[in-house]
């Protein structure tokens, strides 16, 4: 598990959010990994509700990394 806590994105019109992510350098709990070709990785966003107020998680995806 690991996380991007320093990166807080608001969303645009259509409720979008888009975050770079460098693939050598993904955080982990106490560093970074390097994503390999042919892992699968599974990402998921917790965000703030403005109405009601609260918050809430996007549902899961996975991606598997090509060479």
């Amino acid at each position: 598990i690991g996380r991007y806590s320093d990166d807080i994105l608001a969303a645009d019109t259509n409720g979008t959010i888009a975050l770079a992510i460098d693939l050598g350098a993904v955080p982990r709990p106490t560093s970074f990994e390097t994503v390999q070709a042919g892992e699968t990785w599974s990402f998921q966003l917790w965000h703030r509700d403005s109405t009601p107020v609260g918050s809430n998680f996007t549902n899961g995806l996975a991606i598997t990394f090509q060479p």
